[in-house]
């Protein structure tokens, strides 16, 4: 059925006006005069998603598997990822072609929608493209499932984050020598509710440029200190660094190899910023993005196993020589990197939580911020729109520093990194990432696309439930 909510849902899509009288009474429209994300900085803000902590744990599980499988299994990974993002684009056009006829003129007869959706309600949920595929496809229902897998899988992401500043934060030459864990995680969490409060994602995209800009010294550090360790190896390619291929092992490296495509949730948002007319114009840079970092993250995985080998440690970084100043630098940059890409990634989570807690709808592709007044203010007592405003950022600010500070306390009772990545991004990452899209896109197209478009669903469905299967029965905390 098509209601009214679901029309207008699809103007603010599309930048149309509304349906007279369809606005919500008690509703106020706080104008943000954004401009859309250009693909430069698009294209920053999803490398930088994506070169975090996943890839420093990549020489270790290249290793586990071996160089023959782990080179071409990530490129294919990080192409498929990309696909992925785009099916569920794909979509989001699809879902906006069949509607423009009823968004413009709701005279038109219901036969002439090709298939039966769920009515889409006049509340946001803060889950970007997803939000309008899923309860287009499946109704409000899908809406707790999806949240929650996008919740689960940027809190997994800010979690192993948490855990690298803070094991690289407490050595003894760095300020384990001034305060204790207890003192630096209440330190460290201070800052990132401070951070939290930044709002936009243009704002973190310029964060990003300079977050990924400093982090080039850490590939630095690695490309000295392991070339270093294999002028001194005998063998420089040794039959074993290669095969054979460690099948017990494949769990952990599916797991490590999703959660590493960090930005798979992220670049969503980062679509709807650009204010794009169809998925087709995001191709160049999520491509691009994806490609561009699966060429680095193999060129760091295979370097820093062809390096230190059987010994190589879970972060890479721990391998370089302690007393080496270049890389106490290169340690601290990376802890300020992390520090923005926790603030990043959660950009999602807030969304979701602001949208369902708080009755904040952020309306996709347009630069609107909508906020039910009788959800937040008493009319009665409300004075204008500077207590409205006041009300509203201070439960949102409250709202912000409870989900960083669950962070810190997720982080301390996960025993270790590979546990968070392996767990994390062969269950949570699968379901967004794999079985959702493709899901969704046979549900939209009834089955009846092409036996191509059929079979790509189909397999991105299969690969999405052996990456859940086998994640959860490889990985070992």
């Amino acid at each position: 059925a098509f209601s009214r909510s679901m029309a207008d849902k699809f103007k603010a899509s599309m930048d149309l006006p509304a349906s007279p009288g369809s606005s919500q009474a008690g509703a106020k429209s706080l104008a943000l005069s954004r401009t859309a994300l250009s693909p430069t900085w698009a294209v920053i803000t999803i490398l930088k998603g994506m070169l975090g902590v996943g890839i420093l744990n990549l020489p270790q599980v290249f290793g586990n598997v071996k160089l023959a499988l782990a080179i071409p299994g990530f490129m294919f990974i990080s192409a498929l990822c990309a696909f992925t993002v785009l099916r569920l684009l794909q979509c989001n056009d699809i879902v906006k072609a069949h509607y423009k006829v009823k968004a413009t003129d709701e005279s038109t007869d219901e036969s002439e929608v090709d298939f039966e959706v769920s009515a889409l309600s006049q509340e946001t949920y803060g889950l970007g493209p997803l939000e309008i595929v899923g309860e287009a496809a499946f109704g409000k229902w899908i809406m707790p499932i999806a949240g929650a897998s996008i919740v689960a899988t940027q809190m997994g992401f800010c979690v192993a984050f948490v855990k690298v500043i803070l094991e690289t934060l407490n050595q003894h030459r760095f300020l384990g020598q001034f305060m204790s864990e207890f003192e630096l995680r209440f330190v460290l969490c201070s800052v990132l509710c401070m951070l939290s409060l930044i709002r936009n994602l243009d704002v973190l995209a310029k964060l990003s440029g300079v977050a990924l800009l400093v982090y080039s010294y850490m590939f630095f550090a690695l490309v000295q200190n392991g070339s270093q360790v294999l002028a001194r190896k005998q063998e420089f390619l040794d039959y074993s660094d290669w095969l054979p291929v460690g099948v017990d092992h494949m769990g952990g490296f599916l797991g490590t190899a999703l959660f590493t495509q960090e930005a798979i949730i992220l670049s969503q948002y980062v679509y709807d910023e650009m204010k794009l007319d169809s998925s087709a114009e995001f191709v160049p840079v999520l491509f691009g993005s994806f490609l561009s970092c699966g060429v680095l993250c193999t060129s760091v995985g295979a370097l820093g196993y062809l390096a230190y080998g059987e010994t190589t440690r879970d972060v890479v970084y721990l391998n370089f020589p302690s007393d080496s100043f270049d890389v106490s630098i290169a340690e601290l940059i990376l802890c300020f990197v992390l520090t923005i890409s926790i603030i990043l990634q959660m950009y999602p989570v807030i969304s979701f939580f602001e949208a369902t807690l708080l009755g904040v709808q952020r309306n996709q592709r347009h630069a609107r911020v909508e906020v039910t007044h009788s959800d937040l203010v008493d009319d009665s007592e409300s004075d204008g729109p500077s207590s409205f405003s006041f009300n509203c950022d201070a439960r949102s600010i409250l709202l912000r520093w409870l989900l960083i500070s669950a962070t810190f306390i997720i982080a301390a009772v996960v025993p270790n990194l590979s546990c968070v990545t392996g767990y994390f991004g062969s269950f949570t990452t699968s379901i967004i990432g794999f079985i959702l899209p493709a899901v969704c896109h046979l549900k939209l197209t009834r089955c009846k696309g092409s036996i191509l478009g059929i079979g790509v669903d189909l397999f991105l469905l299969a690969c999405g439930v052996a990456a859940v299967y086998s994640g959860i029965v490889g990985t070992k905390c």
